[in-house]
């Protein structure tokens, strides 16, 4: 009987880096990638190094990481 192998590569966090890369302006405001914006349901699904700053979280809602951004 042949083993099997299952390999799993996260590479959601690599979504930011690469866009900075090719806008480097981007490094200097807090910058998320998520799905579907116009949705309320939207997720962040990568975010740079800036938007952690904000403590924003993958896997939490768009709105909920704009309230987090939005100075009060």
């Amino acid at each position: 009987m042949k083993e099997k192998f299952i390999m799993h590569s996260d590479i959601n966090h690599c979504y930011a880096p690469i866009e900075e890369m090719k806008n480097p302006l981007l490094k200097e405001i807090a910058m998320c990638l998520g799905d579907n914006k116009a949705s309320h349901n939207g997720l962040v699904l990568a975010k740079n190094l800036k938007a952690r700053t904000f403590n924003i979280q993958t896997g939490e809602s768009l709105r909920d990481a704009k309230i987090k951004y939005s100075p009060q």
